[in-house]
């Protein structure tokens, strides 16, 4: 397809796959309440629904012009990613759930 032209690649750092594989868990961690209403057991559909949203660089265009070192945060049904822009390239660093649970807008 076309997309190639302005989508970017996305890559996820080993330690952000782990992260997601263990978010996706079917037990939560530490007692917490289950957050996750799409991705539970399913790490794949997570991923891709994470490369999905950043290979289409969901960035403002003062975002990409003033902040392209920045890390940029994004959230998919409670789980929070710190994504980094270099280039045609974005790298998922990190994934945690996000804090307090639902309906917490950033």
């Amino acid at each position: 397809g076309r997309s190639a032209a302005w989508g970017c690649r996305v890559a996820f750092s080993e330690l952000a796959r782990q992260e997601l594989r263990a978010l996706c868990a079917a037990e939560p961690p530490r007692g917490q309440p289950q957050t996750l209403r799409f991705f539970r057991c399913q790490p794949e559909q997570a991923e891709a629904a994470f490369v999905q949203a950043l290979a289409a660089d969901p960035r403002s265009i003062y975002r990409k012009e003033k902040c392209a070192d920045a890390p940029y945060y994004l959230n998919l049904d409670g789980i929070d990613a710190v994504c980094r822009f270099t280039g045609k390239v974005v790298t998922v660093e990190r994934v945690r759930l996000r804090e307090g649970g639902e309906g917490v807008d950033s």
